[in-house]
């Protein structure tokens, strides 16, 4: 019997690798996915980690972080192709029925 949440996990994962195309990739044995990027001119690397919640909850609505306004830091400047990423992002997520 498969793990609950399993098959999600997998399209998910799947989805999101599509997504990001030739910058990310799977690792540590596909329990992760990487995805490099450059910010601020330098490269970074971002990583996503997938885990099926054994107990379901209702979403907050006042959650709050810290964002970039609350540290002293360059403007972020969101280049053309970072937008068409996250487009691309956001298309492939609608086809497999996450948003």
């Amino acid at each position: 019997m498969a793990l609950k949440g399993q098959e999600t996990k997998e399209k998910l994962f799947n989805a999101l690798l599509q997504a990001f195309g030739e910058n990310g990739f799977a690792y540590n044995d596909g329990k992760e996915i990487r995805f490099n990027a450059q910010e601020n001119g330098e490269s970074v690397q971002i990583k996503i980690v997938l885990t099926a919640s054994k107990t379901p909850v209702e979403a907050e609505s006042n959650i709050s972080f810290t964002s970039a306004a609350d540290v002293d830091s360059p403007e972020i400047v969101v280049t053309e192709e970072e937008k068409a990423l996250v487009r691309s992002l956001m298309d492939k997520l609608r086809e497999n029925g996450f948003i």
